[in-house]
């Protein structure tokens, strides 16, 4: 049997250009820098480079995904954590509401 060939490297494509694993993360740091405003999802992403693959990684709850379309996969993994911090807001306003005040030091009990 033949003995496997040398690996053909991973490259990505970003802006009609192809990069390698190292210039393509740079190139995301970047983009996450300056278009943070734009893309909101890169709030909860950080780019990780891990054995010439690169990875977007949740900040949130440390799901990683391959960073070869982050547009389409980042947007939705945002929605879901938006989703339920608004899940997460209504229960706590709903909680406030039916507390009763703790009774105070000293006082009677009515």
């Amino acid at each position: 049997m033949a003995e496997p060939g040398p690996q053909k490297p991973i490259t990505y494509k970003y802006n009609h250009q192809t990069f390698d694993a190292p210039q393509y993360a740079a190139k995301l740091r970047e983009a996450k820098r300056s278009i943070k405003k734009a893309a909101a999802y890169w709030s909860i992403f950080d780019v990780l480079l891990v054995n010439s693959v690169v990875n977007l990684v949740c900040t949130v709850c440390n799901k990683s995904y391959s960073a070869k379309n982050p547009s389409a996969v980042c947007p939705d993994h945002y929605a879901k954590h938006q989703k339920d911090v608004v899940c997460v807001r209504k229960a706590c306003e709903a909680c406030a509401l039916m507390r009763v005040p703790p009774p105070q030091a000293g006082g009677k009990d009515n």
